[in-house]
């Protein structure tokens, strides 16, 4: 399965089958854990999905973005997912407490820039969509 939206005029995409290889079988034999930076239209629509695979463990955002503390069903309109947005103030207490695997950034620059030596140091993976470099 294919799933696919249009947004301003290019088009997001996410294979199914190979995600979900990498969630059925990930090291360790434990469920895959994802932190995504950044709830804008690609980051909410990728939110449901991961989700929907159930692992989804952290959403950051930034420290003054009206989402901050919120619960993330506010934000996406759905039933409630136990996940409260948080910013990124302490990012290194909250992935070693979270025990992340992989962080999707949908944010911007500065993230990366700023919190690339944490995310080295906890051998985190790093996927970013950011077009703003």
């Amino acid at each position: 399965m294919l799933l696919a939206k249009t947004i301003m005029h290019s088009t997001f995409t996410i294979n199914n089958n190979s995600l979900q290889k990498c969630i059925d079988k990930p090291k360790g034999g434990s469920n895959m854990k994802v932190a995504l930076v950044g709830l804008g239209q690609t980051g909410k629509i990728v939110a449901k999905y991961l989700l929907e695979k159930n692992i989804l463990n952290m959403v950051l955002c930034r420290k003054d973005s009206a989402y901050a503390n919120l619960e993330l069903s506010q934000i996406l309109n759905c039933a409630e997912t136990g996940i409260q947005v948080e910013t990124i103030d302490n990012i290194d207490s909250k992935l070693l407490n979270k025990h992340t695997d992989i962080i999707i950034d949908f944010s911007g620059p500065e993230f990366l820039r700023e919190n690339i030596h944490i995310l080295e140091k906890h051998k985190i993976h790093v996927v970013t969509a950011v077009t703003e470099y």
